[in-house]
């Protein structure tokens, strides 16, 4: 286990490299990354190339693909997130989230979360004790790589 997670795509390919690696030391390599883990499978993928490995497959679902010159889209941020999951819910719910992108702006990621989970554990989709641990989850997915 890492004792802190890593800062940037690169990083992030190269501890998922190693683990790779443990497991099948050469190529050719099939990879797939799903959602965020998309972006991450190409940069795995990039950095196996560069160093003369061959990828056979590489699958992203529900990704945004990279740009033309390899680049991968600006991740999304905190609110944006939040009120992709809040659009999400409402279009499946009887019960709409009334939480709306006024109520986050000028709010700190983490209150932003915070006012999120209120929300949630108020229409009964999470209990109240379990907000710390979904806070810190939270919290670490609006962190920028």
């Amino acid at each position: 286990m890492l004792e802190h997670p890593p800062s940037s795509f690169e990083a992030l390919a190269i501890c998922h490299i190693q683990a790779i690696r443990r497991i099948q030391p050469h190529g050719p390599y099939r990879l797939l990354g799903h959602s965020f883990d998309g972006w991450i499978a190409f940069e795995i993928a990039l950095q196996l190339q560069a160093e003369g490995e061959s990828v056979s497959t590489l699958v992203l679902i529900d990704t945004d693909e990279p740009d033309p010159q390899g680049h991968m889209p600006k991740p999304l941020n905190c609110i944006e997130t939040i009120m992709g999951l809040v659009d999400i819910y409402n279009i499946i719910s009887k019960q709409p989230l009334s939480l709306t992108k006024q109520n986050l702006d000028g709010l700190e990621a983490d209150e932003q979360i915070q006012c999120l989970l209120r929300t949630l554990i108020n229409v009964g989709l999470f209990r109240s004790r379990h907000q710390s641990y979904c806070f810190r989850v939270s919290s670490a997915s609006c962190k920028p790589i």
